[in-house]
């Protein structure tokens, strides 16, 4: 009886994700104003985020890395949606005094990075 060999090629291996990865994009020209996202496995092997932004003064936030998503897409993901929910009542803002037409335009710069990094990494918010 013959046996017939076959050789089969390895499939690639996995991408490999950081353990930490942080995206910025700078929403002035001074760098005062910002966007960031955090992402980082989780000793249980899921996945967190974390978010901060600041728009000149107008307002900001930041805190720590939560949440235990299956996936690093996932979690940027959901990052990706928070810091665009927050942006986008920033944007469409006009009956608070404290919110000019600069911190309107930077929130519009910001969704529009977080738009590309949608793109960029497969993901939606």
């Amino acid at each position: 009886m013959q046996q017939l060999a076959f050789r089969f090629d390895p499939a690639p291996p996995p991408a490999i994700v950081e353990a930490l990865q942080w995206f910025r994009t700078d929403l002035d020209k001074k760098g005062w104003s910002y966007g960031r996202i955090g992402v980082m496995r989780n000793v249980d092997g899921t996945w967190s985020y974390t978010t901060s932004d600041n728009f000149g003064g107008y307002c900001g936030h930041g805190g720590p890395f939560h949440g235990s998503y299956p996936s690093f897409d996932e979690a940027l993901g959901t990052a990706i949606a928070r810091l665009y929910c927050g942006w986008k009542k920033i944007s469409e803002r006009t009956t608070d005094s404290c919110c000019k037409d600069n911190h309107r335009a930077m929130a519009r710069k910001g969704m529009q990075w977080l738009e590309s990094l949608e793109a960029e990494y497969g993901v939606a918010h």
